[in-house]
């Protein structure tokens, strides 16, 4: 696991030499994040780079599980705070509604009806003062005029028709007249 905190990192780094006259080479390092400081020497740059780059890795993974540490620790106060809020809240509704009829027992809640009757006069006129004079306006219809009864049918009205075919041939004639007769 790599962060980049290269922000938080301080190299001095210069050379010196040994009692056998070999070039020494050294790393003052420096993680403010931490207020970590170390020294580190070695004879070659190179293994001295990694050196400093595996330390910083190590400062790194340690300040990261700090900062970590830091989020648990501010979201768990964040939501205990949030639960103790919430927890007033529900304690106060609660007070409330155990103390709802204590509160409505010194309340006089009856209703008083004439106070709540309008008295004010209409816009629009009352129909009951004008409906005389508008029943006085009312045409009375004529009286109706009956037409006379139809006489009852005879059976001269409904007699069949005949053809010439049918006159000549008698039961052609026959058959016809019955079914007129039903």
């Amino acid at each position: 696991m790599s962060y980049d905190y290269s922000e938080l990192h301080e190299i001095d780094e210069y050379t010196e030499y040994t009692r056998s006259y070999d070039t020494r080479y050294v790393a003052e390092i420096k993680h403010s994040g931490l207020g970590s400081y170390r020294v580190l020497k070695d004879l070659d740059e190179y293994i001295l780079a990694k050196k400093v780059e595996a330390q910083f890795v190590k400062w790194d993974e340690q300040w990261h599980k700090i900062i970590l540490r830091n989020k648990a620790q501010e979201e768990k106060e964040n939501n205990q705070n949030l639960a103790d809020e919430r927890t007033r809240e529900a304690e106060e509704q609660q007070e409330a509604i155990s103390n709802i009829l204590l509160d409505t027992l010194e309340i006089d809640d009856t209703v008083n009806w004439e106070v709540l009757k309008d008295y004010r006069e209409y816009k629009t006129p009352n129909p009951m003062r004008d409906l005389s004079k508008e029943l006085r306006k009312v045409k009375y219809p004529s009286e109706p005029i009956f037409r006379q009864k139809a006489d009852m049918p005879r059976r001269e009205n409904f007699g069949p028709y005949l053809s010439f075919l049918d006159k000549l041939i008698p039961a052609l004639k026959k058959k016809k007249e019955e079914s007129a007769a039903n």
